[in-house]
């Protein structure tokens, strides 16, 4: 692989993970420090950033295992 290449997978996996997992993950934060744990608008976005990191998660496994 050549730096160029490199360099386009580090930004695609930063951006991937940034977007589905970290991005979720502080909202999911966000909303459960001003409404509490058992506000229903937490638990539905606990269960959302859940959802989407597996999912993402499955994504990039099920890609690396058809590549390997």
């Amino acid at each position: 692989m050549t730096i160029k290449n490199w360099f386009f997978l580090v930004a695609f996996l930063l951006f991937f993970f940034g977007g589905t997992i970290f991005l979720p993950a502080y909202y999911t934060y966000y909303i459960i420090a001003q409404n509490g744990f058992w506000a229903l608008s937490s638990l539905v976005m606990v269960v959302f950033t859940a959802l989407i990191s597996y999912l993402s998660l499955d994504f990039i496994a099920g890609k690396w295992k058809e590549t390997a």
